[in-house]
């Protein structure tokens, strides 16, 4: 069974970080939110994080499949670090 939610995560709007495909949605994906991002194949420089800038959002029904699909682009700018985890 496919999972029913794919993340994109883009570092730019031509540079994909991650992609990650899950079977619960993500929360908390809004502009303005940072994320810290270590994936395999990702090193964000040292303290920097993924500030959002917008989320754009795909639903689409797979032809003949029964359940929903959505595919979630983030697309993120490079930010300073401003306080610790």
């Amino acid at each position: 069974m496919s999972h029913p939610y794919t993340y994109y995560f883009y570092e730019s709007t031509d540079s994909i970080v991650a992609t990650i495909e899950a079977s619960e949605s993500i929360p908390h994906l809004s502009a303005g939110n940072q994320l810290l991002v270590e994936i395999d194949g990702y090193e964000p420089k040292p303290g920097f994080l993924l500030e959002i800038q917008f989320v754009r959002v795909r639903m689409y029904r797979p032809h003949k499949a029964s359940q929903l699909r959505s595919e979630i682009h983030v697309v993120c700018a490079e930010r300073e670090r401003t306080a610790p985890l």
